[in-house]
This record gives structure tokens, C-alpha cells and sequence, in this order.
């Protein structure tokens, strides 16, 4: 299932998906309240190579030079 890979996908570069809810087929809403904003746009670039589109984006910047993240995702064809 989609949330599940993004789970994984996140994980294994060091993301914690604070929200990961699938929603329909192949398609799912995100966020993560605190990541390096480079580490961030690499994963999506990366997800968007493996034929994800970001429907939805927002980046939220804090105080402390991280930012947090939401996004509606789906898997292209979808």
C-alpha cells in the first residue's frame, strides 16, 4: 500500500512521517513536523523519480533552520 512505502521510503533515510494516511488508491496525505529541508526535497525528487506526483505542498520554516512538511501525494497513473 502507498503509506506503507512511504513509511519505508522515509525511513530509511532517516524521515519520521508524523501523518500518513492513505487515501483512495494510490494516493495518500503526509506530514512531517521537523526534517533538513535538503534531506526533504531529495526524498520527494526521489519519489517523484519512482513516479510520484505532489499534488499538494506545503513547507513550513521554524526558528530553528529546520522546516516541517505536508503533502497530498499519488502514484502517476493514479
Amino acid at each position: 500500500a502507498i503509506d506503507q512505502y512511504l513509511a519505508q521510503s522515509a525511513g530509511e533515510i532517516g524521515l519520521t512521517l508524523d501523518r500518513n494516511e492513505a487515501r483512495g488508491e494510490g494516493q495518500a496525505t503526509i506530514a512531517i513536523a521537523t526534517a533538513r529541508a535538503t534531506v526533504l526535497t531529495d526524498w520527494l525528487a526521489s519519489l517523484e523519480g519512482q513516479g510520484f506526483v505532489v499534488d499538494q505542498l506545503t513547507v513550513t520554516p521554524a526558528a530553528d533552520g529546520t522546516v516541517g512538511l505536508t503533502a497530498e501525494l499519488r502514484k502517476g497513473g493514479q
